[in-house]
């Protein structure tokens, strides 16, 4: 599941929260080990611009809604990849502060 994204010159960043399984567990240590990096993504054309030139079609993609991402061996955009793993602890305060902060107002 997406946690939040950021569109930037280098592309769209994101982060990704992972379910609480023996897959996901798996996943999470293939991607951390090196093993398995890339990036399947998927996405919903919104508004195009398509180019004929030599008898060939080229589109480019101006704006796109992400569908889905997937860990894959082999991306189809070299660039498409896992940058970082790191654990998740919603119990730590400098990890989930606003939560932190929720749970200090309801306790309080």
């Amino acid at each position: 599941m997406s946690a939040s994204w950021e569109n930037t010159a280098d592309g769209l960043l994101a982060d990704f929260r992972l379910a609480n399984t023996s897959r996901a567990d798996e996943s999470r240590q293939l991607a951390a080990e090196g093993m398995v990096t890339g990036l399947s993504v998927a996405f919903q054309p919104v508004r195009n611009k398509t180019e004929h030139a030599m008898a060939r079609r080229h589109v480019t993609r101006g704006q796109a809604r992400l569908d889905h991402v997937g860990l894959v061996t082999a991306a189809a955009y070299g660039e498409a990849k896992v940058l970082a793993v790191r654990s998740y602890d919603p119990d730590d305060p400098d990890v989930a502060p606003r939560l932190a902060r929720w749970r200090h107002l309801l306790a309080g």
